[in-house]
Order: structure tokens, then sequence, then C-alpha cells
């Protein structure tokens, strides 16, 4: 057997027990709480952080981060010249 077969095969195996997998309704409530509290547990506090980060760095350091933002805009306004 070629290894695209076996690997299709593995892959339509895989996708059959996901399927047996999710119409278990308490399976799907548990691990969609589970998702909801790691977003906000992990990911809320991380946007919270950078988003401070960068005002920090943008009030300590202000034409340093003028200088990234015009870099930034520039590269913005050349791609979308050059297509």
């Amino acid at each position: 057997m070629s290894h695209v077969k076996y690997l299709l095969y593995i892959s339509s195996i895989k996708l059959e027990n996901m399927k047996a997998i999710l119409k278990n309704e308490y399976l799907v409530v548990v691990l969609a709480t589970l998702a909801i509290l790691a977003i906000g547990c992990v990911v809320f506090p991380l946007l919270v952080t950078l988003f401070c980060k960068g005002l920090m760095f943008i009030f300590t350091k202000p034409m340093t981060a003028l200088v990234v933002s015009g870099a930034f805009l520039l590269g913005m306004l050349v791609n979308e010249k050059l297509s």
C-alpha cells in the first residue's frame, strides 16, 4: 500500500472516530466548557498584558514607536501599490 493510500485510510478512521466522539453530547459540553475557560484564563489576560506592554512602549520610547508604525504603514502602502 502506498503512503498516500495509507494516510487516507488512517485519516478516514480518525474522522469516523471523531464523529462517534462528537455524538456524545456530554463530552461536547465538557470540551466547550474547557475551551471557554482556557480562553478566559489564558487568551484574554495575554491580550490585555500585550496591549498594556504596547502602550508602555509607546509612552517610554515614542520616537521608536513612531518609526516602527511608520515603517509598518509604508510597507502596507508599498504592498498596496505593487499588487
